[in-house]
């Protein structure tokens, strides 16, 4: 229950986000055109597509995202 839980949780996240429209703080460490936003634990990266944002992924904030994110290229 608790993982369904978190999933609306962050549904409804998303749907705030595309209706405000926040594009998040840039990481320009991490790629071009890469933004990031909190939410709870997570860090979410986001990357604009067209008049859309694209979640690349949800990760945990302990996680080393510089390693994770560089095992794509």
């Amino acid at each position: 229950m608790a993982a369904r839980r978190f999933a609306s949780q962050l549904q409804g996240k998303f749907e705030r986000l595309a209706e405000i429209g926040v594009s998040g703080t840039r990481r320009l460490d991490l790629g071009d055109d890469i933004s990031a936003i909190v939410f709870r634990d997570r860090i979410i990266l986001l990357k604009p597509f067209d008049e859309r944002m694209h979640i690349l992924r949800v990760l945990h904030g302990r996680q080393n995202i510089h390693d994770l994110f560089s095992s794509d290229d």
